[in-house]
């Protein structure tokens, strides 16, 4: 009988090992691998997912990711946060799935699915026990975490093999703590210095100055010591000695009355891309499909390319702002700053061009190659420095340089699906016009085409009755549009704070698609 077995194997984003002093982690298992062992269909490949528990927490992939290959390389990475330190361990369990429906059809989960065997022992599903403080794994399993292990199984059919990957984190934010921390230059060249700088904020990400105990800066994956650190203070800044191709890596921590905060590694590109004509990679923080991909695309009309030094000081103060701080001193101000190991940040390899609103359409067009060599993008902004009426279709939109506002507000569009609500109709609008993009996007929708499905998801939303709004948009003929969030002083109304339905919205994006490997 097989045992699982470590196993070397490339590609894995190192994960992080706890310092005892946390008081919560996030616990994180990646699939790298997954190779059927037989047949699991007649005539073709496999069409694998996977099914992972953590902690009683169900995690599943696509079912549509990858069709017809018996050999995969998903690099699925499903996460549960909050996990409270002095439960000791927590049960992990991994499923492998063939999908028998055809993608076009509704899913039907375990419907005709074939379960693949992956453990060596009894049954299909591998379960181990995961030992949070030292991390480790026993049970089927017995490995280090940050450990690459891979488990067959034995059975008569449908036989699987994995290779899988389990780590544990401090979280990147606490209630009223948070920390930003940002590299410069956005993207160095061989023999740069870079800076980095660590900050303290609030829970309203205001600049009422922090005191943390320590803030530290990791840097080349290694957490046996800092590269920096600084006690008593509200900001720290490190510089790197001088760095070289392809890549360096950092991440910030920061402790406060004995709770730690972790931002997660961010790997940034060294030197020329990695493809020619391709996209730079300028802070990635984990396997794509579990990370939201925006990629920074620099208008032909107001920068020289990607490598133009201004608009790379835009995109630095770009992401510091837009992402790592809403600035408007409220609970929610902190929703991307807080999921910050949740994005991936690249610049384009090329220019597109934003034209605005003409002829009441959406008028822009990313770079020539972006269909081929950016197609892993979740969203591309293409950033001009005048100004007109910025918008968003299909998985692009525009925004000014310094309008980080209106950034945020697009943003809501394309990649968290939240239509406008904004229009002159409503009663008590400032707006003068009705012409946004309304549309209902299930589940947790921020407008609603059926008035009695916005009625009946009030209470979802810690709200009464008779709170729905309802207006048709200028030149409807019979759609109609509800919504309940607020007429002002909303992300998607006047570009300012999101509402208990857009945070609804975003986060279950972050914390359940991206955290089943679905971004």
């Amino acid at each position: 009988m097989l045992a699982a077995m470590v196993v070397a194997v490339a590609g894995l984003v190192p994960l992080t090992a706890t310092p005892a002093e946390a008081l919560t982690v996030d616990v994180r298992v990646t699939i790298s691998q997954v190779d059927a062992l037989d047949s699991f269909e007649e005539p073709g490949d496999a069409d694998f997912y996977a099914v992972t528990t953590i902690d009683g927490t169900e995690r599943t992939s696509d079912q549509c990711q990858f069709e017809d290959d018996d050999h995969i390389t998903p690099n699925w990475e499903f996460k549960k946060e909050g996990v409270d330190l002095s439960e000791g361990s927590v049960t992990v369990s991994i499923e492998i799935w063939d999908d028998d429906d055809p993608c076009d059809e509704p899913f039907s989960f375990r419907g005709d699915d074939d379960q693949g065997d992956i453990t060596p022992t009894a049954g299909r599903t591998l379960t181990f026990e995961v030992d949070l403080a030292p991390c480790a794994l026993t049970g089927g399993v017995t490995a280090n975490c940050m450990t690459n292990v891979q488990s067959a199984g034995t059975a008569d059919d449908d036989i699987a093999s994995i290779v899988f990957q389990v780590g544990i984190a401090e979280p990147p934010s606490a209630p009223g703590q948070n920390i930003r921390c940002m590299h410069s230059p956005l993207w160095p060249q061989p023999g740069d210095t870079v800076t980095i700088r660590a900050e303290y904020l609030d829970g309203n990400l205001q600049p009422d100055v922090k005191i943390a105990d320590k803030i530290q800066v990791f840097t080349g994956n290694n957490m046996a010591a800092p590269a920096g650190e600084v006690s008593g203070a509200e900001e720290f800044t490190f510089t790197t000695p001088a760095v070289g191709a392809p890549n360096l890596s950092y991440a910030c921590r920061l402790v406060d009355d004995g709770s730690p905060i972790w931002t997660g590694w961010r790997t940034v590109n060294v030197g020329p891309p990695p493809v020619a004509g391709g996209a730079v990679p300028v802070m990635l923080t984990g396997p794509m499909r579990s990370r939201i991909d925006v990629v920074l695309i620099p208008d032909k009309d107001d920068y020289t390319g990607p490598s133009d030094p201004a608009f790379l000081t835009d995109m630095g103060t770009l992401i510091d702002q837009a992402y790592f701080a809403q600035g408007d001193g409220t609970a929610n101000a902190s929703i991307l700053l807080s999921n910050q190991d949740t994005f991936n940040f690249w610049i384009a390899g090329g220019t597109g061009d934003a034209r605005g609103v003409v002829d009441d359409k959406c008028q822009k067009d990313p770079p020539g190659n972006w269909d081929t060599l950016h197609s892993f993008a979740d969203v591309g902004a293409i950033i001009h420095t005048v100004s007109f009426r910025d918008c968003a279709s299909g998985n692009t939109f525009s925004a000014e340089n310094t309008d980080f506002q209106v950034f945020r507000h697009e943003q809501g569009h394309r990649p968290f699906g939240l239509a406008d609500e904004y229009c002159d109709k409503r009663p008590g609008s400032m707006s003068s016009v009705c012409d946004g993009g309304y549309f209902q996007s299930d589940p947790h929708p921020n407008v609603y085409e059926d008035g009695g499905d916005c009625e009946a998801d009030l209470g979802n939303l810690g709200r009464s009755g008779g709170s729905c709004d309802r207006w048709q948009e200028d030149g409807g003929d019979e759609d109609f549009f509800e919504t309940s969030e607020p007429v002002n002083g909303d992300l998607m109304v006047d570009n300012t704070t999101p509402q208990e339905a857009d945070i609804r919205r975003i986060d279950w994006m972050l914390n359940t698609q991206c955290a089943s490997g679905n971004c």
